[in-house]
């Protein structure tokens, strides 16, 4: 595998490799990796048994925008009404279907002038966050922190704090040697840490 990548998915994705958030986002320099595609790869043929995913949204101006997901979280939040409502208005297909509304999504990054917000709902943003987002064009938020919070701010904050002990605990892995890899798919003892994940405090 490969100790840069597993670094900036430690950084950015620790919440989805630990099972608690559906999705997340990860943009790296393709210049840095130019074998980009067959790295994925890689980590999808290691990774896909344990339901984590990863799948190129875009490549522009020497950058890829990746998307890591849980696949049976991200396909259940997809089904989530409030969530089909945000997305058909936003045009994407009637369906559950999680491969057509991923080829949807690439095709809102790929074309949609700015960027699609609504992209907060497959990243596992809660609603009444991605509505207050879209109806104020990102102003009059109540709180920013991993996203900007229109409603309950405590209950986001504690919410925000449990993403943050997943991600240094992960991080810890890694600095002490560990792969992604071994981690998530190797049966590596050391990962019971992620359940502090699972109690907010």
């Amino acid at each position: 595998m490969d100790r840069y990548f597993d670094t900036l998915l430690a950084s950015h994705c620790s919440p989805v490799l630990a099972g608690i958030k559906p999705a997340n986002l990860v943009s790296f320099s393709v210049a840095r990796r130019r074998d980009c595609r067959e790295l994925i790869a890689l980590y999808n043929e290691a990774l896909n048994g344990k339901d984590i995913f990863f799948e190129i949204l875009r490549e522009r101006d020497g950058r890829c925008l990746l998307l890591a997901f849980r696949g049976k979280k991200l396909s259940a939040r997809l089904a989530d009404p409030e969530c089909k409502a945000i997305l058909a208005a936003a045009g994407y297909p009637d369906t559950t279907d999680l491969s057509i509304l991923l080829v949807a999504l690439k095709e809102r990054v790929a074309f949609c002038p700015g960027f699609p917000h609504e992209i907060g709902v497959f990243l596992g943003y809660p609603a009444e966050d991605v509505i207050g987002f879209l109806k104020h064009r990102g102003g009059r938020s109540l709180y920013a922190g991993y996203w900007k919070v229109y409603g309950d701010v405590e209950e986001k904050k504690l919410l925000f704090r449990k993403y943050d002990r997943c991600r240094n605990a992960i991080i810890r892995r890694i600095d002490e040697g560990f792969s992604i890899a071994a981690l998530f798919a190797g049966g590596v003892d050391g990962f019971r840490e992620t359940r502090q994940c699972d109690s907010v405090s």
